[in-house]
């Protein structure tokens, strides 16, 4: 059901020229990385993030 629901996403991204699309995995989550990959996405970058007051 995931799988049809992104492909479902991106394809209708794509139809509204959409010629990118990213997705945040969010740390503890790492075990959803290969799901994604299977779809064809690809790690590109790690973001890093501080929280100040």
């Amino acid at each position: 059901m995931g799988k049809q629901l992104i492909q479902s996403a991106i394809s209708w991204l794509s139809d509204h020229n959409c010629n990118q699309v990213n997705i945040s995995v969010a740390v503890g989550n790492e075990e959803v990385i290969p799901f994604y990959e299977k779809l064809g996405f690809r790690k590109r970058s790690y973001m890093l993030q501080i929280r100040t007051l």
